[in-house]
């Protein structure tokens, strides 16, 4: 059986980690004492978080697991899994504050 990650995925994944490394890691290093504060400025957070959330939605990210037909990308599952691995790495680094911050802002 082979385990090996199918080239189209890994050429997702590198663009992904990509994109995480320019548009992610410079707002957790901008945020850092705001992330490490004991009650960070929530406002601030969640106007961060969006604009991450934005750039990933223009890039194709932020949904990319959906179908083709109603503007995802159709990725497998084992792709999206790929790509929540590395948002997960991520993620812990800045503590999951931020992430947080994107999972509960309504």
């Amino acid at each position: 059986m082979d385990f090996a990650v199918p080239d189209e995925l890994a050429a997702l994944r590198s663009s992904y980690a990509a994109f995480l490394d320019r548009e992610v890691r410079p707002v957790e290093e901008r945020l850092r004492a705001e992330l490490d504060a004991p009650a960070p400025d929530r406002e601030l957070l969640y106007d961060a978080a969006m604009g991450v959330r934005r750039r990933s939605a223009e890039e194709g990210f932020y949904a990319c697991y959906l179908p083709e037909e109603v503007g995802g990308w159709g990725v497998s599952t084992l792709g999206t899994a790929l790509l929540v691995e590395d948002e997960v790495t991520i993620a812990v680094q800045v503590k999951g504050k931020l992430r947080d911050t994107l999972t509960v802002a309504k």
